[in-house]
């Protein structure tokens, strides 16, 4: 009985997750259409219904593993029907001021704010750690889930002050700290390229494509800075690899050359990838890497 008990606590929690996920999508895409006049703040709340519905699909690969039976262990949280409507409130008014025409931008921040800063994204991290998947798969969602909450951070700092929320929004909890990936054939190199890096993200080195290789099989890194030109396997060798078995990798390389070769510049630009180009300096460095962890890329 007890058993019986313990799958149905957890069934609750996760269809509320996946119905409040896919609520929180619905309402951000019609928000987004409604605030078109303000397209810096509808591009961003278009970006977060894309991240909605992401997380929705999370939610339901969850409960299709609980489904499929074998040891799940009993969740530790349970949330009763106050609880539920505090997290949904002001959701709920985000999606009738928006049906209502009455949505401004001001509010449309503020109650964003409001979502996403309750314990919404606690109880759905802990679900996902809990019964989840693990390795380098939960690493990239936790990876995700840092990118949306600094996103939205980043969005409420950038606005002018009279959009933005009128109470003070704590910070969201961190966690994901940022991994990076440094590729290069030359120590020296990757020494500097740590020394520089270290302050900001953890460091994974490799000095070749192959072991580079080996490092995405078993950790999700946010950004990949690899030189071109290398013994043994290419850097754009690595890349194809590496984004066929990751494609979430696909859009988070940085390339380094001195001189690459023409058929080199023509794959980076039909890919969209960003070079460095030796030598650089470190603002170069600082910047590309920062426009690819936070999410700036094509």
């Amino acid at each position: 009985m007890a058993t019986d008990r313990h799958q149905q606590v957890l069934n609750e929690l996760v269809n509320w997750l996946v119905g409040v996920e896919e609520m929180a999508h619905e309402v951000y895409t019609a928000a987004a259409e409604v605030l078109g006049e303000d397209r810096h703040l509808a591009n961003f709340v278009a970006r977060l219904s894309k991240d909605e519905a992401d997380h929705g699909r999370w939610m339901c690969a969850v409960r299709e593993r609980i489904a499929t039976g074998g040891h799940i262990p009993p969740s530790e949280l349970r949330l009763d029907k106050a609880q539920r409507e505090r997290v949904e409130a002001p959701l709920r008014r985000l999606q009738a001021e928006t049906a209502a025409g009455r949505l401004t931008p001001k509010r449309a921040v503020s109650l964003i704010a409001e979502v996403e800063f309750t314990e919404w994204n606690d109880i759905f991290l802990y679900v996902l750690r809990t019964f989840g998947k693990r390795g380098r798969e939960m690493q990239a969602m936790s990876a995700a889930i840092q990118e949306h909450e600094r996103s939205i951070e980043a969005f409420i700092a950038s606005r002018p002050p009279e959009t933005r929320p009128q109470r003070d929004v704590a910070r969201l909890a961190k966690v994901w700290d940022t991994r990076l990936l440094l590729v290069d054939d030359s120590p020296l190199i990757l020494e500097l390229l740590s020394g520089l890096l270290k302050a900001s993200a953890q460091i994974v080195t490799a000095e070749n494509g192959e072991k580079a290789l080996a490092a995405t099989r078993s950790h999700f890194f946010d950004a990949v800075v690899s030189d071109i030109q290398m013994s043994g396997m290419s850097g754009i060798e690595f890349y194809e690899q590496a984004v066929a078995e990751h494609p979430d990798l696909e859009k988070r390389f940085v390339f380094m050359s001195f001189d690459p070769s023409p058929a080199a510049k023509v794959f980076l630009a039909n890919h969209h990838l960003p070079l460095l180009n030796k030598p650089f300096s470190p603002d170069e460095l600082f910047d590309i890497v920062d426009n690819i962890t936070t999410r700036k890329v094509p």
